[in-house]
């Protein structure tokens, strides 16, 4: 499926070199590393430092509205059912430092988090939150 995937997001992509880097870096967002930026994405990827990453996610040209919708669809068809639907849940995740790309003071606390999207899928019988490592994300 993974591949199938990659495959209509790279058609996204006008030139060869980011069509091959989002695979890799796709990849890496998935892959079990211990920290994930681009250093250790292009480590993972076989390249020799991390230029080509963040050529990818700083100057590649694409359109990000496009790719949302690839994979809305992608999704939809493999995994949707007439009575589900797909909600994102921008909920806050606590972090330790305030160095990550992303982390801000954020929240009433005005503790580091990391405010993003989570895919949920929901039904009537209820809803699951789920990280890309698979496990549940769970509330206070």
């Amino acid at each position: 499926m993974f591949g199938e995937l990659m495959d209509t997001i790279e058609a996204r992509f006008t030139r060869p070199e980011p069509r091959r880097r989002v695979r890799d870096f796709v990849a890496g967002l998935l892959a079990p590393l211990p920290v994930k930026n681009c250093w250790t994405i292009a480590e993972h990827a076989g390249d020799a430092g991390p230029g080509g990453m963040q050529d990818l996610i700083g100057r590649a040209s694409w359109d990000d509205a496009l790719v949302r919708a690839d994979v809305r669809d992608f999704v939809a068809a493999r995994l949707g059912r007439p009575e589900g639907i797909l909600l994102i849940d921008e909920t806050g995740d606590l972090k330790k430092g305030t160095k990550t790309v992303g982390v801000v003071r954020w929240g009433a606390g005005e503790v580091p988090a990391w405010a993003g999207p989570f895919p949920a899928p929901s039904s009537r019988t209820g809803q699951a939150r789920f990280r890309a490592s698979g496990s549940p994300v769970t509330t206070a």
